[in-house]
């Protein structure tokens, strides 16, 4: 009896020693890109919400992206969820990848607007006075009402753009508009989701019209900008201070 005991404890001893050894994946701390590549290493994004997923390998081997640690120089051009990227505002942001020894890779990617077809606004100074204006803006002048440099307008192309300047808060409010657009109001909307930084908006009760508020990136201020229809149905951006 005291064999067969013996037999059985060495066997269990034998069976326990053996898996201990046995392992399907190295412990997720000797994970090294120390000799990896990243790809793409350089990449271009048109648009608003654009997609890129990124690849680390170390050889042939592909290292799983939520193994390591990612982080971006510019949160405000793009959004990081480990190796998958989703564009923002247009601007150029640097990609970083390290793992738990410190290696580090990087990676470049520039946001490019996908709407061009919409001119940008050539002079936004908030508190600006007319003769600013005038001497800033350089395109064709399309009408001056008296009182002269108030509510000077512009034209280029088929846009017209017209400042709102008052004798006590100087230049608090821009319009530019499309002679004879309409039924896009999708693309005024993507023009200006890729050139700002959104922080909050509100519907003020008109399916064609929407508000969003933003951050001035040129000012740091907060702005807002409407968009929507006037009443011959022509879609208009409209800039205003805050």
């Amino acid at each position: 009896m005291k064999k067969i005991l013996l037999f059985f404890g060495l066997l269990i001893i034998s069976c326990s020693g053996s898996n201990d050894n046995i392992s399907d994946s190295p412990p997720e701390n000797t994970i090294s890109i120390k000799d990896a590549t990243i790809t793409p290493k350089y990449s271009k994004l048109s648009g608003y919400n654009s997609k890129l997923d990124f690849e680390v390998k170390v050889g042939n081997s592909i290292i799983p992206n939520n193994n390591l640690t990612w982080s971006t120089d510019n949160s405000k051009s793009v959004f990081l969820n480990y190796g998958t990227l989703y564009s923002r505002i247009i601007g150029s942001a640097k990609i970083t990848v390290k793992d738990k020894n410190n290696n580090t890779l990087t990676a470049d990617v520039v946001i490019e607007p996908s709407i061009l077809s919409i001119p940008l606004v050539p002079f936004i100074k908030w508190g600006a006075t007319g003769n600013e204006v005038m001497s800033s803006v350089n395109w064709d002048l399309y009408d001056n009402p008296y009182p002269y440099n108030t509510t000077p307008s512009f034209k280029k192309d088929n846009f017209i753009l017209k400042y709102f300047i008052s004798s006590t808060e100087g230049l608090y409010r821009i319009d530019l508009s499309h002679i004879s657009e309409i039924n896009n109001l999708s693309k005024y909307k993507t023009y200006f989701d890729e050139r700002y930084e959104k922080v909050e908006s509100n519907d003020p009760g008109f399916m064609s019209h929407t508000r969003w508020y933003s951050n001035d990136l040129s000012t740091s201020k907060k702005t807002y900008m409407d968009i929507g229809e006037k009443s011959n149905l022509v879609y208009y951006l409209r800039f205003m201070s805050k």
